[in-house]
């Protein structure tokens, strides 16, 4: 793991590819919610939306499950948002970890 992440320029990225594809469950994008202040005040980068429109899948995010049974968003910002743009379902990783657990566990650097 750590070879990986150290060799990996984007380690955002690299978390999903940890854990078994099994583990992931798709959900719909509109019962995803941004709650973490993290989320709420960042400023997103310009990125090339029209590239997105053509691919078939976008990398998984990760969520916890609230007691609404709604989901809140720990990571994968970008996807979050193309999805929703998009309208479309995604793969994600659902756990009950904290954002700052999550990016501890994964040595993620967001």
């Amino acid at each position: 793991m750590e070879t990986i992440l150290k060799q990996n320029k984007n380690k955002n990225e690299v978390w999903y590819t940890l854990i078994a594809e099994e583990d992931f469950k798709e959900v719909d994008i509109n019962k995803v919610k941004i709650v973490d202040e993290v989320h709420l005040s960042s400023r997103i980068s310009i990125f090339n939306i029209k590239k997105y429109r053509r691919y078939k899948s976008l990398a998984p995010i990760a969520v916890r499950e609230n007691e609404n049974g709604e989901y809140e968003l720990v990571t994968g910002m970008r996807t979050f948002i193309v999805a929703k743009l998009f309208s479309r379902n995604v793969k994600a990783y659902i756990t009950d970890l904290s954002r700052e657990e999550f990016k501890e566990k994964y040595n993620l650097d967001i």
